[in-house]
């Protein structure tokens, strides 16, 4: 459903109709390959381009949104993002910012390939009445959504880890004991390595904590976000330029609301993660979590770094709507061009017939 709305969002954007003349029956199944591949190909690109633009931002909400989830070195403290900023860029690096970011590059990749391998061979039947189809259409999503879970979960983590870890590769300035007690050691010094000890701790039931938890979190937000997008669907817009604009600016707003009412439970599904491979957890389950958050901390312990993963969003959103936007644009310049094309072959045709 969410991907249905989606399409006709940015389908109006570029005045492209949802339904009639169909562009695919104008390829060959040739054409309708290399296309697939290089669409493919570009969201890739736009994917790597999206995660390493936007994971300065998911570390910064990250660290002020668990730092109360698991001690941190040398009783770290952050209050507010440009601290979190300033203190990372003179601790650790400008290149810590990126911690986490190959795992948040495969993820998807590995997801996708989970689903596609599972659901390959499956023929969905026909629905004869709506339940039917509703059952289905569940049964299916949720056979997609357990082999996703099942391979691509564990890198989700393992980038939450990473992006909480204190530690430092720069080497301390001189010789003194002071220097060196400040500075801490890397807890994970790479992906592999961080999965290696998650398991070691805690088993591989480990590399699943707080699965569950960030299957509701993702459908709250795809469902906020289907429900946003239906709505500015129907509403009335003016010419086709304004349109676009319109739509442009409307989808960033649809994600960064869809984040925001989702946030919640993205902080408590990635406390649980940090709770991974621990020996002493305070919490187990998202129900604890809950209690704990609302008893120590309030509702403002669920929204802690909501304020930073605004700009997240918006970045994140803003380059999908970008490329979104172009990739319409172009099909319906292309749809154009092959209906007239094909209109005046049948007119063609029309006058060859009335010589005969």
């Amino acid at each position: 459903i969410n991907a249905e709305y989606m399409g006709k969002f940015w389908a109006g954007a570029a005045g492209f109709p949802v339904s009639g003349f169909s562009l695919d029956d104008q390829m060959s199944q040739e054409q309708q390959d290399v296309e697939a591949i290089v669409n493919g190909l570009t969201q890739g690109v736009m994917h790597i381009g999206g995660a390493l633009i936007s994971q300065p931002f998911k570390r910064v909400a990250m660290l002020l949104q668990l730092q109360d989830a698991a001690p941190l070195p040398n009783g770290v403290r952050y209050e507010n993002a440009r601290d979190v900023v300033s203190r990372i860029f003179n601790e650790q690096g400008l290149r810590s910012f990126w911690r986490g970011t190959t795992a948040m590059i495969m993820f998807p990749a590995v997801g996708s390939l989970a689903v596609i391998l599972a659901t390959s061979q499956l023929n969905q039947p026909k629905a004869k009445s709506m339940p039917q189809a509703f059952l289905y259409g569940t049964a299916y999503a949720t056979l997609s959504v357990a082999c996703f879970t099942a391979l691509a979960y564990p890198l989700q983590l393992a980038s939450v880890r990473q992006a909480m870890d204190l530690g430092t590769d720069i080497k301390p300035k001189g010789s003194s004991l002071t220097a060196a007690l400040t500075t801490t050691p890397r807890e994970f010094t790479s992906l592999w390595n961080c999965c290696k000890t998650i398991v070691a701790k805690g088993g591989y039931p480990a590399l699943y904590s707080g699965a569950v938890s960030q299957i509701g979190a993702t459908v709250a937000h795809k469902t906020l976000q289907s429900l946003f997008l239906l709505a500015a669907v129907n509403l009335p817009l003016g010419n086709s330029e304004q349109s676009m604009k319109w739509r442009f600016a409307m989808g960033c707003g649809v994600g960064m609301l869809a984040t925001l009412c989702s946030y919640p439970l993205e902080t408590i599904t990635n406390r649980l993660k940090m709770m991974a491979g621990r020996d002493q957890k305070l919490y187990t389950n998202a129900r604890e979590c809950f209690s704990h958050i609302m008893k120590n901390e309030g509702f403002g312990g669920l929204m802690k770094g909501s304020s930073v993963i605004v700009g997240y969003a918006l970045v994140s959103t803003g380059i999908w709507a970008s490329y979104s936007v172009w990739a319409q644009k172009r099909d319906a310049e292309r749809f154009q061009r092959e209906k007239a094309r094909f209109w005046q072959d049948a007119d063609d045709d029309d006058d060859d017939e009335s010589d005969l």
